[in-house]
Formats: structure tokens, sequence, C-alpha cells
């Protein structure tokens, strides 16, 4: 019958269980906390320092980056001074070569000038030689004729003519004196 007056909540034994529990929750609540706490405020830490590493890491990172874009855009201006100081010389070396086969054209032209008048006055005075031998050929052939082979008619006229061409060869222009 105890069932039937009674029973209006929970019994002694569910309030002790609860109570149980109640002071086991507070116990480890305690205990844990302290642990937990650390835990949490150790992790917290380590999250914090990793961050700060990685905050540093990429400062490291960010820098060297800068240096890396700064010493392209000196390449870049190495390479355009390069490409300026080749070209400035290639276009000396073009005007020295230039400059040189002029030189050596001028210099052929005046050597086939030179050799040209050489062969010219060489030719004139083989010309001049030739005439002068068949001219003293036909003057000797003549003289003989002439003197009717008198030896001192033939000196005189010799003597004559010779005095005549050398008047001749030393008025003539380029003539022998």
């Amino acid at each position: 019958m105890a069932g039937e007056y009674g029973a209006h909540g929970p019994g002694i034994k569910e309030v002790l269980a609860a109570a149980n529990l109640v002071v086991a929750l507070v116990v480890v609540f305690f205990a844990a906390r302290k642990g937990f706490a650390e835990s949490v405020k150790a992790r917290a830490q380590k999250i914090s320092k990793d961050l700060i590493e990685a905050k540093e890491e990429l400062l490291k990172i960010r820098a060297q980056s800068d240096r890396a874009r700064q010493e392209l855009q000196g390449l870049d201006k190495t390479r355009e001074r390069f490409v300026a100081e080749v070209k400035g010389e290639g276009e000396k070396v073009y005007a020295q070569i230039v400059d040189e086969a002029r030189k050596t054209a001028d210099k052929i032209l005046e050597d086939a000038k030179l050799a040209a008048e050489n062969e010219m006055n060489t030719a004139v005075a083989e010309l001049q030689s030739s005439i002068l031998d068949k001219t003293l050929q036909q003057t000797e052939a003549l003289l003989r004729v002439e003197s009717g082979g008198d030896p001192a008619l033939q000196k005189r006229i010799h003597d004559k003519l010779f005095e005549r061409l050398s008047h001749d060869l030393t008025r003539a222009p380029g003539g022998r004196a």
C-alpha cells in the first residue's frame, strides 16, 4: 500500500544517486578544470606561437620575394645596359669595317692607277726604244747608201743626226735628256 499513499516524487535512492552524481561531477569538474584549463591554455599558447612563427616566416618570405624582385629589376637593367653596350660596340665595329673597306678600296684604286701609269710609261718607253732602234737601223742603212762607203762622210752625217736627235729628245715631254 505504500504505493498508493506515497510516492509523490523521487525516492531516497534516487535523491542519493543524484547527489552522488552531482558530487562526482563536482569532483571531476574541479579535478579536470585545472588540467583542462592548462591544456586549453597550452594549446592556445602553442597556436599563438605557431601563428607568430608563421607570421615571421611570411615576413621572411616577403622580404626574400622583394629582394628577388629587386634583383630581377637589376638584372633587367643590367641586360638593357649590356644590350646597349653590345649594340654600341657592334656599331663601332661596323663603322670600322666600313672605314677599312673604304680605305682598302681607295688603296686598290690608287694601286691600280699606279700600275696602269707604270704600264703606260713602260709601254711608251718600249715604243720609244723600238722607234729609236728602227730609226737608227734605217739611218745607218741610209748613211751607207748616201755616203757611198766614205767613212769620214758617214761620221759627219752621223754626228749631225745625233745632234738633231739629242735636241729633239730634250724638247720632247717625257723624253730622255
